[in-house]
């Protein structure tokens, strides 16, 4: 199945727009600091070794099997994740109606796959036994912001979400993104 059928199919996203905070020093990012920075040049998105690493004007990300291993500032050079649990965490996962979660991954006589779409966006597929997804990752070249999008499919009845979680973050942090949304199809 193609990708762009397969998340019509599944019917199932969400997506997290992440942006790195400010220190509380900063109130805000100089307008002649971006202007001087193309931010076409500056946001790429690379597959190498199976791990996706992303760069914007604001922020640098990797993200290996799925998990968010690393998030930095470019602005300040703070790192938001600390520990990342990359063999245990599972990072995509199906919610069905009686409130079981079953993991998306190669646990299950599955495989995970890493492919690099253009040089601003990649995906990582998901096929396991129980189920498939796929996460697209993509920049914002006007904001630098890193976008992630979640889907899953499962033959299997009663899904009533596809969720991406994020292990590692550090305590402090204030982070705004969509944690849950789903949609219920009878």
């Amino acid at each position: 199945m193609k990708r762009r059928s397969f998340l019509k199919t599944a019917g199932y996203t969400a997506a997290a727009y992440i942006t790195p905070k400010l220190s509380e020093k900063q109130t805000s990012v100089h307008e002649a600091d971006l202007n001087s920075v193309s931010p076409e040049k500056h946001a790429s998105v690379v597959v190498q070794d199976n791990k996706v690493y992303i760069k914007t004007h604001t922020l640098t990300a990797v993200i290996e099997k799925g998990v968010l291993t690393s998030l930095m500032s470019i602005i300040n050079g703070e790192e938001f994740i600390e520990n990342p649990d990359v063999n245990s965490f599972r990072a995509l996962q199906l919610l069905y109606s009686n409130n079981e979660i079953i993991n998306v991954n190669e646990e299950k006589f599955g495989s995970t796959e890493t492919r690099q779409i253009s040089d601003r966006s990649a995906e990582i597929v998901f096929h396991s036994w129980e189920g498939d997804g796929v996460l697209f990752i993509s920049v914002d070249v006007e904001t630098g912001d890193l976008l992630i999008e979640p889907s899953a499919y499962s033959s299997r009845p009663g899904v009533r979400a596809c969720r991406w979680s994020i292990t590692g973050l550090k305590p402090n942090l204030e982070l705004v993104a969509p944690f849950f949304q789903s949609r219920i199809c009878r």
